[in-house]
């Protein structure tokens, strides 16, 4: 007959835990038999041993630092991550901050996008009327936007200190100001949400136009449907002189040259949390069983704007990772079942009375229960029973 031997095991995302369980048998003499040395251990794929992992991807060679680890490449994975910290990640002159916070999770990704600078025009061009200059080229592939700055009728430099070339880049902020933990608390507070989506750099800081400022002209693909802003990035309350927004196409002008930030408005509409469960089941002799389970978020929205709104916040798209749980060997059936905890978050932004809704599935901590159904003489009477200790 098969005895059902069963260690629930209060694994999040792969928290070691120690398991006894007890064998009891029919019979005068019956004794329950303490099976010892039984141990429980999350691993990867390949059977090592790891505590939170951080994987960090760029578009172009960095050198990654968090903390006293310093690690270089496009694609690099710290896999003993603290609870929360930054990541600095420096490619050339760029560098560039990740914060991240694992709060009950195991696993967090992020991208990280260094942006190529846009084209450059002198200050004498642009004061006699050169039309324009922008981002066209690398940096309008990179990021997906474009910009260009607008000289025509000229434009003057009022601060004579401050020299170098016009120039507008386009770049992609890393650092979320408000966590994914923040946003649940947030729920229902209109344009709560004040999010960095994109930075326009424009070069040479401290440049002043009191006499007339410079029109920037943004072209974000699918941008229409949401409610935009522009603002210095030192300062919130340090908005564009002018900021019009019409279709997917953004004006701005500017009094004078800093980084300047476009911020999504949104509204955290709702917060559903849920489970979903999955069952894998393989040999216990083998002593390990593999298992998948996703990490990151998935959206109903693929509109860019959004994508790197959520991006910010939630890290990286969803993703499959293979993890694998260690026991004793025994001869019978491993059957590991995972729930993973999952939060939806509904989102809304728009104008007026358009508002666009959409939503983010982020998923979160795992719960791994283990049994083992073992292969036992018929002969032998048995009733198994099993108790856990962290």
């Amino acid at each position: 007959m098969k005895n059902l031997l069963t260690k629930s095991l209060a694994l999040v995302f792969g928290l070691g835990v120690a398991a006894t369980f007890t064998a009891c048998h029919n019979g005068e003499d019956a004794q329950p038999t303490v099976v010892t040395n039984v141990s429980v251990q999350e691993t990867d794929e390949n059977g090592n041993v790891v505590g939170r992992t951080l994987v960090i991807t760029a578009n172009k060679t960095a050198t990654f630092t968090l903390g006293s680890e310093t690690k270089s490449g496009t694609n690099v994975t710290f896999t003993n991550a603290p609870v929360k910290g930054t990541v600095s990640a420096t490619a050339g002159s760029t560098t560039k901050k990740v914060k991240f916070n694992f709060g009950d999770a195991k696993d967090l990704a992020y991208d990280v996008i260094f942006e190529s600078e846009g084209t450059a025009v002198t200050q004498a061009a642009a004061q006699a009327g050169t039309t324009t200059v922008s981002n066209q080229g690398a940096n309008a592939d990179e990021t997906g936007v474009t910009a260009e700055m607008d000289f025509s009728g000229g434009v003057t430099n009022a601060d004579a200190t401050v020299t170098g070339d016009y120039s507008v880049t386009v770049v992609t902020p890393t650092e979320a100001e408000t966590s994914a933990e923040e946003l649940e608390s947030k729920k229902g507070q209109t344009d709560a949400i004040q999010e960095p989506v994109l930075s326009l750099d424009c070069k040479p800081d401290g440049a002043k136009f009191t006499a007339k400022p410079v029109k920037v002209k943004v072209y974000v693909p699918n941008s229409a449907d949401y409610e935009l802003a522009c603002v210095n990035s030192e300062n919130d309350d340090d908005a564009a002189d002018s900021f019009v927004q019409k279709g997917d196409s953004l004006t701005i002008e500017l009094s004078h040259f800093s980084l300047w930030d476009i911020i999504l408005k949104a509204t955290v509409v709702n917060v559903e949390k849920k489970t979903i469960a999955n069952t894998f089941t393989g040999s216990s002799k083998d002593g390990s069983l593999a298992y998948t389970m996703n990490y990151g978020f998935d959206s109903d929205n693929s509109d860019a704007i959004v994508a790197k709104y959520l991006k910010k916040v939630f890290g990286i798209n969803k993703r499959e990772i293979r993890k694998r749980v260690t026991f004793s060997k025994v001869d019978g059936t491993a059957i590991l079942n995972v729930t993973q905890q999952v939060k939806v978050y509904t989102i809304e932004s728009g104008r007026g009375d358009h508002k666009k809704t959409f939503t983010a599935t982020v998923y979160g901590k795992a719960d791994l229960n283990l049994s083992i159904e073992t292969n036992t003489p018929e002969e032998v009477k048995t009733h198994d029973g099993g108790s856990v200790r962290k």
